[in-house]
């Protein structure tokens, strides 16, 4: 199957860039380009792309605006978000918009293959450098942690492997309607809100999620 992709940024010489990157790369795919939110919006209606690739940073329509209109209006297109800023704030804004790729501009060229191939398969990518500033974010053990069960700990930390529903319920032997349940849960339990705001939680928690399954095996 052909894929469509449209990649979104106001700087010309990247915006060509990372299309041949793209291009060279993935045989499969038509790539558009758009310089801005409105352009791409225009664009989107048109080619009903299965992937945009969006700058966070944009004039006029910036690209958590243009990833929440996309998501109102075009809920099935997968997004990729772009950025300069290692900023763990950004990253939970485009998280909330269900943006399943974030990626640090710096390193676009040689993630962005790694990126696409995993939000095709329905997973998560967020740029190393990123995934190491949430896991060195100062966190204090949340309360809310000691009222999972053992079961919700352990689909937890499989989130944080950045494992799909699917792999988890082979890997625990329940049905993937098992996992959205306990996803629920556990999104309950600790207030979270947002479709990918458990990976995030989960990422940052490492350490604490390791301590409490510890103690509760030890326990057990």
């Amino acid at each position: 199957m052909i894929k469509r992709i449209i990649i979104v940024d106001d700087h010309p010489i990247f915006l060509k860039g990372l299309a041949e990157v793209i291009q060279e790369d993935q045989k499969n795919c038509v790539v558009d380009l758009a310089h801005d939110g409105q352009e791409a919006i225009q664009l989107v209606k048109i080619m009903r792309p299965h992937l945009v690739i969006l700058d966070l940073e944009m004039p006029g329509m910036n690209g958590l605006e243009l990833s929440r209109q996309l998501e109102a209006n075009f809920p099935e297109i997968k997004k990729v978000m772009l950025t300069m800023h290692n900023n763990p704030t950004a990253l939970d804004l485009a998280m909330e918009s269900n943006v399943m790729g974030y990626v640090l501009k710096e390193n676009a060229v040689t993630e962005i293959r790694s990126c696409i191939e995993a939000v095709f398969e329905d997973k998560t990518y967020i740029s190393p450098q990123m995934r190491e500033s949430l896991r060195k974010r100062s966190v204090k053990q949340d309360g809310r942690i000691s009222d999972l069960t053992p079961t919700e700990l352990r689909v937890l930390g499989m989130i944080a492997q950045n494992m799909t529903s699917r792999s988890i319920a082979d890997e625990l032997y329940i049905s993937e309607k098992t996992v959205s349940n306990h996803r629920q849960n556990i999104a309950l339990k600790l207030g979270l809100k947002g479709v990918h705001m458990l990976l995030r939680y989960a990422l940052e928690n490492q350490g604490v999620l390791k301590m409490v399954a510890k103690n509760d095996t030890n326990h057990s």
